[in-house]
């Protein structure tokens, strides 16, 4: 990924590293839905009208509540901030969004070729998500939580198990880093 003299300034440039690929990852998606409420345009250039007549937080109250957050929403409800909102990138988050969306809007007919072949990616998406929680939430028990992917790659004989984006993904054999982000661009992009 990156030169580094230490664990202590992998920790720190990983943290930082895969929290931007994160915030960047769940902002893309969070778009993506705004734009189904909202109307806008779907990756393949369709023009995508509006649902309702919804401002943005109306739009996000109410993919909230499709998704589970809020047991009911009512036209004109409305988030409040942004601490209400979802982690939007999140594998189950999306496979939810948009089974609801294509259920009570079926005239969104591109969300089914979405939930066909979301599942494809959901171990990198899931991998990465754990990745990055155990470098947000730098504790032994985030960190022992890696051992539920160790499996998937191969570490040198004196790799740590928190050097995981330095080991390689067992199949590919790319850096883990690399596989991950890779195959969570794959999706956006074959959609």
């Amino acid at each position: 990924l990156y030169s580094f003299s230490n664990l202590e300034e992998y920790i720190v440039n990983s943290n930082g590293v895969l929290n931007f690929i994160w915030n960047n990852w769940n902002n893309w998606w969070r778009d993506y839905w705004l734009s189904h409420v909202n109307g806008g345009y779907a990756i393949d250039s369709t023009k995508l009208n509006k649902i309702f007549q919804y401002n943005d937080k109306q739009s996000l109250h109410y993919l909230c509540h499709i998704a589970g957050k809020f047991k009911r929403h009512n036209p004109g409800d409305s988030i409040v901030g942004t601490h209400q909102e979802l982690t939007w990138g999140d594998y189950d988050k999306i496979e939810q969004i948009a089974l609801e969306l294509y259920s009570r809007h079926p005239h969104l007919t591109h969300l089914n070729y979405l939930l066909s072949l979301i599942g494809s990616y959901q171990t990198e998406i899931k991998h990465f998500q754990l990745i990055r929680n155990s470098f947000i939430h730098l504790n032994n028990e985030s960190v022992n939580k890696l051992n539920s992917i160790k499996p998937y790659y191969v570490f040198n004989t004196d790799q740590k198990l928190i050097e995981i984006l330095e080991s390689n993904h067992i199949i590919s054999n790319r850096k883990c880093i690399n596989h991950l982000v890779d195959n969570m661009r794959g999706l956006i992009i074959n959609i």
